[in-house]
């Protein structure tokens, strides 16, 4: 990815309105891309590149944030949806568990980067981070683009093919609430109760 740290950050602190979950889908995969991003981001980061307190103080931001809400909207709205709508020929719910376990991972990790660069920002002065936490955050990137592998190429165009578009209009509106909370997303369907209830 040829990119400068300008575009980095721009993409990754890029805002964005209720109007833009309304295809949850797409969206998501708008955040696997700034999920690419954070991952170049903390690559550079902990080859010494890029070491100014801009850059890591909005990828802390990002992880407090969006990462964390990317998160939650997959476990708790595609995941699930997708589950109910797999066919059992989809052999879904041994990888749904692997990628929440692996989410768990994540967002332990994440923890822990948050801290490594803020120790950063507060102690060192521009110098890049330690040997450990170099280790940490190269190890952090690698887990994140293996996990973003999987969800791209086996669980979103499953979801597009399998998900209906009462789904997608609840996964919309609980995606939209979790960002904006008052607002209703979702489209014509967002008051549409989950199946069972």
């Amino acid at each position: 990815m040829q990119l400068t740290q300008h575009q980095a950050l721009e993409m990754l602190t890029a805002k964005y309105g209720a109007a833009d979950i309304t295809s949850p889908i797409d969206f998501i995969v708008v955040e696997h891309l700034k999920h690419r991003i954070l991952c170049w981001i903390i690559d550079n980061i902990a080859n010494e590149k890029y070491i100014n307190n801009d850059v890591l103080l909005s990828t802390i931001d990002y992880l407090d944030g969006d990462f964390k809400l990317h998160i939650e909207d997959e476990e708790k709205e595609l995941f699930p949806a997708l589950l109910r709508r797999a066919k059992p020929e989809d052999d879904l719910e041994e990888l749904i568990a692997e990628l929440m376990q692996e989410h768990a991972t994540d967002k332990k990790d994440a923890l822990l980067v948050k801290d490594c660069l803020q120790h950063i920002v507060d102690n060192r002065g521009g110098r890049g981070p330690s040997r450990a936490s170099r280790a940490l955050l190269r190890r952090f990137s690698a887990n994140e683009r293996q996990h973003l592998i999987v969800e791209n190429g086996i669980v979103l165009p499953l979801a597009r093919v399998r998900l209906q578009k009462d789904d997608l209009a609840r996964i919309s509106a609980g995606m939209t609430k979790r960002r904006f909370p008052g607002r209703e997303g979702g489209g014509e369907f967002a008051g549409v109760p989950p199946p069972g209830s």
